[in-house]
Formats: structure tokens, C-alpha cells, sequence
């Protein structure tokens, strides 16, 4: 490795060990000793390494502290303005986007579930188990609403009815004249703008010279381009935290929180960290992201999700 992408890599660990500090001393105290970042004894890996070590021994406590610290850095957008991102991209977005408040998505996050009749309803794409986590983003990279526990076989716009008909999943409705934009997996609604259905839509349909032929093509590829933050803010998430692609035997409701957890500690990095490596990575417009895309899974099980606003 070379020394810039160990300096990088080394003030990626600083960030993500200040927000566990953080968190810490705001919610349950001296669980870790205070001590400089680096020090003459302990030089920043092995810093970063006792670090690890205490939080280890401290992971259920932790883990509640960061769910609490969720509902701080996990809100709704400002519905009153036009986001900066929006009309910096005159001619592509603004004004036609101008009262869209952010972007809509479902995406699978690994599940470990006991073997045999209880492990069917998580079984999602390619028969593992999954999770399926609808989150809501802004045009900032960051989650305003994270909505996790229901099981890989259940599709996008279940999650999502349930989600918005249901007053206890605190779903931030958009005010009147706003709206999200949602794939076409969801129905096109008050507050919901889907793309038009039987035209090419995905970002990857118009490569190359498939430029758009028509005004609704047009339309779609403008939508695609810009509900596409939310497919980024997938990947961000799961390049920095490697547990949700292989999530390791904790209880389903931990499962859940660790999901929380991350959604947590990815807006504060966003927030806090503006050279940080992944979200300048994935910073760049219309990024295709492998494995993110529309899900068609069946509808079976039950379901006991849990949002961020009731995460700890």
C-alpha cells in the first residue's frame, strides 16, 4: 500500500473511531479511556486496534448508544427549499426537479437466520438470506429514513405502503407541491413520482449513443439520473461496513440495529468528514452501482421491521 492511501486509510479509521467517542461520551460516559489519538506508546493502528478491542467488549452498549445517536443524524429533509444539488444542475434538473426532497429505494442487506422453515421468508436474491431495508436519502448522500427488518422475499412496495399507511413507522411524508422520486416498483402517486412505465429507464438503458428518442424518454432519463444519489448512498454504505454483505449471528433486532447503527454513523461521517475516500468515490453523477437495481421478489412471511426513530 502505498503511504497516500495509508494516510487515507488511516484518517477514515480517525473519523470512525471520533464517532464512536463521541457517541460514547454523549450517551453512557467513560466506557472508553480518554486518551489522544496517537500517542508515544501506541502508535495510530495500535491506538485504533485497543480501541477496537474495548468496543468489542462493549458492543451491546455501544450499539444502543449509536441507535440513540441515530435519531439525531437521521431526520427528514428540509421540505421548504430547493436542494442546492438540484439547482446547481440547471438544464438537467432544475426547474423540472425543483420540489423533490429526495429519493426512495429498497436494498438487501445480508441476514443470518437459523437453517430450515424459519430461514424461507429471508431468502431474497440468489436464495440467501436477506433483510430488505427501504431508506429514504437526500441529495446531500445522507439517510433521512431508514426502515429495516422485513424479510428478503418481500417486495419493494409492500415495505413501502405498509411504511406510508403505517403512523408508528414514522415515515416523513413530503408536504403538499413536494415529492420523492421512486423506481417502478412503486406506484406513481401524490408525493411519490415514478418513471414512466414501457419506456427505457435505467441508467445503463441510455449508454453509449442510446441517448434518449422522446420526451418521456427524456423524462425517465433525468429521473434515473437523479433517484440514482440513493443507489450511491447504498454502495457508500455497504463498501464501509463489510457486515451487511455477510452479516454475522447476532439476534434479528441486533441484525436490525446494526443496520441503524451504520445508516448512523454514515451521515455523521458525511456530515463531518468531506474529503472522506468512499463519498468522494461514489460522489460521481450518474454512477452505475453493480447490484443495486429493481427488485421483483415474491411476497411471503411476516414481518417485525423496525425504523430509525425506534431504534436502541
Amino acid at each position: 500500500m502505498s503511504s497516500d492511501n495509508e494516510s487515507e486509510a488511516s484518517s477514515e479509521d480517525e473519523v470512525v473511531e471520533l464517532v464512536v467517542r463521541y457517541v460514547l461520551e454523549k450517551n453512557i460516559g467513560n466506557c472508553i479511556p480518554k486518551q489522544p489519538y496517537r500517542t508515544d506508546s501506541l502508535s495510530g493502528k495500535q491506538y485504533v486496534q485497543h480501541s477496537n478491542e474495548t468496543i468489542s467488549r462493549h458492543f451491546k452498549t455501544v450499539l444502543k448508544a449509536i441507535c440513540r445517536f441515530a435519531k439525531e443524524v437521521i431526520k427528514p429533509p428540509d421540505f421548504g427549499t430547493t436542494h442546492p444539488y438540484i439547482m446547481s444542475k440547471r438544464d438537467k434538473y432544475y426547474p423540472w426537479f425543483k420540489d423533490c426532497v429526495g429519493a426512495i429505494d429498497g436494498t438487501h442487506i445480508s441476514a443470518s437466520v437459523p437453517t430450515g422453515t424459519a430461514q424461507i421468508p429471508y431468502r431474497g436474491r440468489k436464495t440467501l438470506p436477506t433483510q430488505n431495508v427501504m431508506c429514504v436519502c437526500d441529495f446531500d448522500m445522507c439517510f433521512t429514513y431508514v426502515l429495516a427488518g422485513w424479510e428478503g422475499t418481500v417486495n419493494d412496495a409492500r415495505i413501502f405502503m405498509e411504511a406510508i399507511s403505517d403512523p408508528q413507522s414514522k415515515f416523513p411524508h413530503p408536504p403538499e407541491g413536494k415529492y420523492y422520486v421512486v423506481d417502478s416498483g412503486y406506484s406513481n402517486m401524490l408525493g411519490y413520482l415514478a418513471p414512466y412505465r414501457g419506456e427505457r429507464y435505467h441508467l445503463n438503458d441510455y449508454q453509449g449513443n442510446r441517448v434518449p428518442s422522446s420526451a418521456r424518454e427524456k423524462f425517465n432519463h433525468a429521473h434515473s439520473s437523479l433517484r440514482n444519489m440513493i443507489e450511491r448512498c447504498f454502495g457508500v454504505l455497504k463498501a464501509r461496513f463489510p457486515i451487511l454483505k455477510m452479516m454475522s449471528s447476532y439476534s434479528l433486532r441486533k441484525q436490525r440495529n446494526i443496520i441503524i447503527a451504520s445508516c448512523a454513523i454514515h451521515n455523521f461521517i458525511r456530515k463531518h468528514a468531506i474529503t472522506d475516500g468512499l463519498f468522494i468515490e461514489y460522489g460521481i453523477d450518474d454512477m452505475i452501482i453493480e447490484g443495486e437495481g429493481p427488485s421483483d421478489i415474491c411476497e411471503t412471511g411476516t414481518y417485525a421491521n423496525l425504523s430509525a426513530s425506534e431504534a436502541q
